[in-house]
This record gives C-alpha cells, structure tokens and sequence, in this order.
C-alpha cells in the first residue's frame, strides 16, 4: 500500500472549492468540493465562473480575475453569499506560461463564516471591555467627589453640633 499522495489527489480531498478557468471566464477543471457544492450533481465545467460561483449572467463588476489577468498577480475578494447564507474568500491565481502567456486561472473559494464570527466577537469582547475601564474609571472620579462632598457634609454637621 503506497502512502504517496500527488496533487489531483489531495485537491479532491479539501473542503476549499478549487476551479480552472480558461481566460475567457469558462471552467475547465474542478474539485471534487467544487463539483458537489457548487455543481449539485451537475457538471460545472464549460460554464463560466460568474455563474458558477456568483448565480449572475455576466462578469461580476467587481471581478478579481480581471485584475489578476491585467497583473499577473494573486487577488483576493470576500464576499457574502446569500444562497448559502455564508461569508466565502476568494483567490485568484492566474497561470503563466515561461514567455508571460495567460494559460488558465485558479480560483479557489473557501468559506471563512467561522473566522468572520470569532472575529466579530473578539471584536465586542473588545469593545465590552473598554467600556469597562471607561465606566470603571468614570466611577472612580465619581466616588472621588462623592467623598469630599460627604467630608464636608460630616465637618458642618460637626460644627452644628457644637455650636
């Protein structure tokens, strides 16, 4: 038994949604996460990606494959999808030949709703302490006053008495 694994092999296995994209927005290959979520037991390949990923018609006007296809560089998008309820990243990669030439892009496409929900609530548990030591402090010099109004409050009813 061979524990070697190769590279189609291991895309298959991740829960990231991973695609090949022709440079004119069709795919041409994809995972098996892709497939399944995305495909719902249809075949994705040939479609384009905007409609894949993003239910549209046309190129999204926000579209980071353009960028990566006019920089050659890495480009990544987040966004809320409403079919699934879900915040998802986005990464483009195109995929140059030796002399620069655009062979494909990959996409790849990974729901990151769990980190957005710890995020927001380290957020607050921030946010929830600072308004702690505000209001910890706001009592502080509350209590301070408080204290010499009671001391002079003591002296005049002292004086009173002994008059």
């Amino acid at each position: 038994m061979s524990t070697e694994l190769n590279i189609s092999g291991i895309s298959d296995i991740l829960t990231d949604l991973i695609v090949v994209t022709s440079p004119e927005f069709k795919i041409t290959q994809a995972n098996q996460s892709a497939k399944g979520v995305l495909g719902k037991g249809h075949s994705i390949l040939g479609s384009t990606c905007y409609e894949i990923f993003h239910d549209r018609t046309e190129v999204c006007p926000d579209c980071p494959l353009d960028g990566a296809i006019d920089s050659g560089q890495v480009k990544n998008k987040h966004y809320f999808d409403k079919r699934f309820g879900e915040f998802f990243e986005e990464r483009v990669q195109p995929v140059l030949d030796p002399d620069s030439t655009l062979q494909g892009v990959i996409i790849t496409n990974r729901n990151v709703t769990e980190v957005r929900e710890a995020e927001d609530r380290t957020s607050q548990n921030k946010k929830l302490a600072a308004i702690g030591k505000l209001s910890s402090g706001a009592a502080h010099d509350f209590n301070n006053v408080i204290a010499g109004v009671l001391g002079r409050v003591h002296l005049m009813r002292k004086n009173a008495q002994g008059s």
